[in-house]
């Protein structure tokens, strides 16, 4: 796991601590707080939960247990007050992945996690925005994003449900770029989509219909968008036909 994001350069100030709490935060993003175990790879989260509660004591919590805890967290402190380009882990965390990816532009390692997110289309997202607050679309996004990070193997099977909701046709139009790459490459996708511009681009179809709900979940026609469009009890080839 590339967790440690390790910065040099005469024109670089940033301090190896901030690096490293900047990669945890990018890995936590990607793989979802409910895959994250307690360990070194959680570490920015418990930073925060204990800076959270120290500000939660009272006043007059006894000077002794308030040593104790500012020793314990003097290290990690000192990591959150370090800033690069005059901004700290706490500005960094409030800015869009758009800005994000222009402000660590020149640091490769960083930014080059930081454009998947772009290329999938989740420039509007916080840094810091938790995982539970993203819709499912947003979620499968961020995890394709991750994939996209990793060398591909060529043999990966991916499943997405509906990943174009919320997105701009701009977005639809990037992430569908993004689908045919990983065909490209050798993988193989299953997209469950009623975006035209998704399904019109896929080499197989299985239309179900007629309906939806109860009066849907019979398989009406499979084969090429093309063979699809030509079956008359068919929405979906309906209105491919005006798309082909």
């Amino acid at each position: 796991m590339d967790s440690a994001i390790l910065c040099g350069g005469d024109n670089l100030s940033i301090i190896k601590p901030i690096a490293q709490l900047l990669g945890y935060i990018l890995d936590i993003l990607f793989k979802g707080l409910n895959a994250i175990g307690i360990g070194n790879i959680a570490i920015a989260i418990i930073i925060f939960t204990l800076l959270v509660k120290m500000l939660m004591l009272p006043l007059q919590i006894k000077q002794q247990k308030m040593t104790k805890l500012q020793s314990v967290m003097n290290p990690e402190i000192k990591a959150i007050q370090e800033k690069y380009k005059g901004k700290n882990i706490s500005d960094i965390l409030n800015m869009t992945v758009e800005e994000a990816s222009r402000f660590f532009e020149n640091l490769p390692r960083i930014h080059r996690k930081i454009k998947t997110l772009m290329d999938v289309g989740m420039g509007y997202v916080k840094m810091g925005q938790p995982s539970t607050q993203l819709s499912g679309g947003e979620a499968q996004r961020i995890k394709l994003a991750f994939e996209l990070s990793k060398v591909s193997t060529g043999q990966t099977l991916y499943i997405l449900d509906e990943p174009t909701t919320g997105l701009h046709t701009d977005d639809v139009k990037r992430l569908n770029e993004i689908l045919q790459r990983l065909v490209s490459a050798g993988n193989s996708v299953i997209v469950i989509e009623h975006n035209l511009d998704i399904i019109k681009c896929a080499d197989y179809i299985i239309d179900l219909g007629p309906e939806g709900g109860d009066k849907g979940g019979t398989i009406l026609i499979t084969g090429t968008p093309e063979e699809v469009a030509k079956h008359e009890a068919s929405y979906t080839g309906q209105y491919l036909r005006k798309m082909l």
